[in-house]
């Protein structure tokens, strides 16, 4: 299933109980059982969900956001409609899956250490680090280095972080260590929440790194990951007319 909208979406299965097996193409360890459980689904985001369609009752699939733009229901099987009931609560990524140990953790010794603080300036403006692209200074790196970010959403709504040419794992929620191994390209970060997460640096290039709600990225919340020694001849900015989001 992939969240085809610009905003966050809340989902709901009706019909059955579902696993969560993978986010954003990265498989999740032992994966429990849910029933009842919103899913919150960031623009660009993807979950792979894996369940037994009964013979009489079709699954259901229905989406929401927060301004009442939705994705279109989702059918699946034939039969009677499912009773489409209370959510008893949010899927929590965090507290989902398994341990499967691959070396990477708070603990581990970092090249490359950012914190990057979201929000929201003169009702227009989506910062970071309260500037706007292409006023931001990249997050430098050379090719092997173990890169670990923070970021805090201090306003303007959620704000699903994406970035480009890797994946990275999420160590932490507001200082809570993850105890299990979540992988993800993009991370919707709801406001007040603070996560950290890292990722080798493992493919030379220049690469976007920015909320995947695109009109927070368009109105500056983008920025860049550059590794060392990899240039380009094109030049960003206003002059140039040159700016990506």
């Amino acid at each position: 299933m992939v969240n085809a909208d610009s905003r966050t979406q809340n989902v709901d299965v009706y019909g059955g109980s579902f696993k969560v097996v993978s986010i954003d193409g990265s498989d999740i360890p032992g994966p429990g059982v849910i029933q009842d459980q919103t899913l919150l689904i960031g623009a660009g985001q993807r979950y792979d969900l894996l369940f037994q369609v009964p013979s009489d009752q079709r699954i259901l699939l229905q989406s929401s956001s927060a301004d009442s733009r939705s994705l279109p229901d989702i059918h699946i099987g034939q039969g009677s409609m499912p009773e489409r009931g209370q959510a008893k609560g949010k899927f929590d990524f965090t507290a989902y899956g398994s341990s499967k140990p691959d070396g990477l953790s708070l603990d581990s010794e970092f090249d490359v250490v950012e914190h990057l603080s979201l929000s929201q300036k003169a009702f227009a403006a989506y910062t970071i680090n309260g500037e706007i692209f292409h006023h931001i200074p990249p997050i430098m790196v050379e090719e092997g280095d173990l890169v670990k970010i923070s970021m805090t959403n201090n306003g303007g709504g959620t704000h699903p972080m994406h970035l480009h040419g890797h994946i990275f794992k999420v160590l932490s929620k507001n200082g809570i260590p993850l105890t299990s191994d979540i992988y993800m390209d993009t991370l919707p970060i709801e406001g007040g929440e603070t996560f950290e997460i890292a990722f080798v640096a493992d493919n030379p290039g220049l690469w976007m790194k920015h909320c995947h709600n695109l009109n927070h990225a368009a109105s500056g919340m983008t920025m860049m990951v550059n590794y060392y020694g990899i240039t380009t001849p094109y030049t960003v900015g206003t002059l140039s007319g040159n700016i990506p989001d």
